[in-house]
């Protein structure tokens, strides 16, 4: 995430900055709304990051979610 955010911020200034307020966005909505991520395995639930090829993905868990990673969209998981 970190190499993420440096290149946008390279590429545009702010653009970084940017992504990092969309990927707390996102979080949130998930936390808010845990059930509403599209489901993917055994629990597992994930949420698109408005504006970039980014997702979180996550397992709802008692009162929060458990975070398991937030992945770029068009690269392979491992």
């Amino acid at each position: 995430m970190i190499e993420s955010v440096r290149f946008y911020e390279l590429e545009k200034p702010g653009l970084g900055r940017r992504l990092v307020a969309a990927v707390e966005e996102a979080t949130l909505f998930a936390l808010a709304f845990p059930m509403a991520g599209t489901p993917i395995q055994q629990g597992v639930r994930r949420v698109l990051v408005r504006d970039f090829p980014f997702a979180i993905m996550y397992r709802p868990s008692g009162e929060g979610i458990t975070v398991f990673a937030i992945a770029h969209t068009s690269r392979k998981p491992g």
